[in-house]
C-alpha cells in the first residue's frame, strides 16, 4: 500500500483476520486505537505509534511487548497471550489495563496514579500492591499464586469489583477497614469473591491465619497468641520458640497455622475433630 494511505487513520479495526505479522503498522503514525484481538500476532513493533491511547491485542500469541513509547495510552488489554513480564513505567497515563490469562509473575503499577480498574486473573503473580493507586475501584486477580495482596488504596468504599479466589497461599489481604470489608464483601458473589482461608486486615505484615476458632482458643489459653482476641489470625512471631504444644479435648477440625511452629518438637493434640 502507498506510506500515504496510512496517515491520518486514527482508529484501527482488524480483529479476527487470522493476522500473525503487523508489519507496515509502524507507518501508521497518527493512530489512536488499535483493534487486533483473536489474531495470531505474535510479536509487534509499536514503538512509532507514539500516538496510541488504546491498544487491544487480546487473543493472540504474544510472548513481549514493549510499550515504552506509548506514553498517551489510557486503555490496555492483553488478555490471553504469553506474556512473561510486561513494563509499564512509561505508561502513567493509563486508567484500565487487562492482562488476564498470561505468564506474568510480577506486576508493578505503583507509577499508574489514573488506573481504575486492573485484570490479572490467570497468572502466576505473587504478589500485588495496590495502594498508591487511589482511583483503583476494580481488581480482578483470581487464581495466581498470591501471598501479599495489598489493596489499602484510600478508595474501598467505592469498589465494585473484586476477585482474588483461587489463591490457596493467600491468607491475609491487606484492606482500609475490616469491618467495612466484612460487611460488604463477604457473601457478595459474584461482584466480591475470596477463598475460605482469606481474612482482611489492615495490616498483614507477619500474620498467621488459624481459621478454627477452637485452635485459636487453645493457643490463646496458652498465652501463645498475644493479642488474646478469637479473630483469625495470630503473630507469626508467637509461634517461633514453642517446642511443645498441648491442644488436645479442643474439639479442632483445623490445624492451619501448624506450619509456622518451625521450633515445635512435641505436638498434643488427640481427642479433637481433626
Amino acid at each position: 500500500m502507498l506510506e500515504s494511505d496510512a496517515l491520518g487513520v486514527t482508529d484501527l479495526d482488524v480483529n479476527s483476520y487470522n493476522i500473525s505479522d503487523l508489519t507496515g503498522i509502524e507507518f501508521f503514525l497518527d493512530l489512536e486505537v488499535l483493534t487486533a484481538f483473536n489474531n495470531s500476532i505474535e510479536e509487534v513493533d509499536l514503538s512509532q505509534n507514539d500516538q496510541l491511547t488504546t491498544i487491544l491485542l487480546s487473543l493472540n500469541n504474544l510472548d513481549e511487548i514493549d510499550l515504552s513509547n506509548n506514553p498517551n495510552l489510557i486503555s490496555l488489554s492483553l488478555n490471553t497471550n504469553n506474556l512473561n513480564t510486561i513494563d509499564l513505567s512509561n505508561n502513567i497515563l493509563l486508567t484500565q489495563i487487562f492482562l488476564n490469562e498470561n505468564n506474568l509473575t510480577t506486576i508493578d503499577v505503583s507509577m499508574l496514579s489514573s488506573l481504575q480498574n486492573l485484570g490479572l486473573s490467570s497468572n502466576g503473580i505473587s504478589e500485588i500492591d495496590i495502594s498508591q493507586n487511589t482511583n483503583v475501584t476494580t481488581l480482578f486477580c483470581n487464581d495466581n499464586a498470591l501471598e501479599l495482596l495489598k489493596i489499602n488504596n484510600g478508595n474501598n468504599t467505592n469498589f465494585s469489583n473484586f476477585e482474588a479466589q483461587d489463591n490457596v497461599n493467600l491468607f491475609c489481604i491487606t484492606v482500609d477497614d475490616v469491618s467495612y470489608s466484612n460487611s460488604n464483601w463477604l457473601n457478595a458473589e459474584p461482584q466480591f469473591d475470596f477463598d475460605a482461608q482469606t481474612f482482611f486486615n489492615v495490616n498483614c505484615d507477619g500474620l498467621i491465619n488459624i481459621p478454627d476458632p477452637n485452635f485459636e482458643q487453645a493457643l490463646i489459653d496458652l498465652n501463645i497468641d498475644s493479642d488474646g482476641i478469637i479473630n483469625g489470625f495470630m503473630q507469626e512471631n508467637d509461634a517461633l520458640g514453642v517446642t511443645d504444644l498441648d491442644v488436645n479435648s479442643y474439639n479442632i477440625s483445623d490445624l492451619t497455622g501448624i506450619e509456622f511452629f518451625t521450633d515445635l518438637e512435641v505436638l498434643i493434640a488427640f481427642n479433637n475433630n481433626v
